[in-house]
């Protein structure tokens, strides 16, 4: 049974990152369009990353890479949402959760 969970957890990083991947090569040609998509993935990473592989520095990393989208691009609403969340990742971790 844990080797299954592995295999599984393997296939969402995987996924996880050949989604991210896809979305930075799309956003290199119209940044504005896929940023929301970026920031989304980036966020799940961050939480994927915290709350299932218990990797806090990776897990930040993702989160702060979220805010900065964000800072660059205050009008998208969306991606300010997920700013939120990743802070509050940013901050879960700084508490030790």
């Amino acid at each position: 049974r844990l080797r299954i969970e592995e295999d599984g957890l393997e296939k969402a990083l995987v996924n996880y990152q050949k989604a991210l991947q896809t979305y930075e090569d799309l956003g290199k040609k119209d940044s504005r369009a896929y940023l929301p998509y970026i920031a989304a993935v980036a966020y799940n990473l961050s939480t994927f990353y915290l709350q299932c592989l218990s990797d806090k520095e990776k897990s930040g990393s993702f989160a702060k890479n979220v805010i900065e989208i964000a800072r660059k691009f205050p009008q998208l609403p969306r991606v300010q949402e997920y700013s939120k969340s990743a802070e509050q990742v940013l901050e879960s971790i700084q508490r030790g959760n």
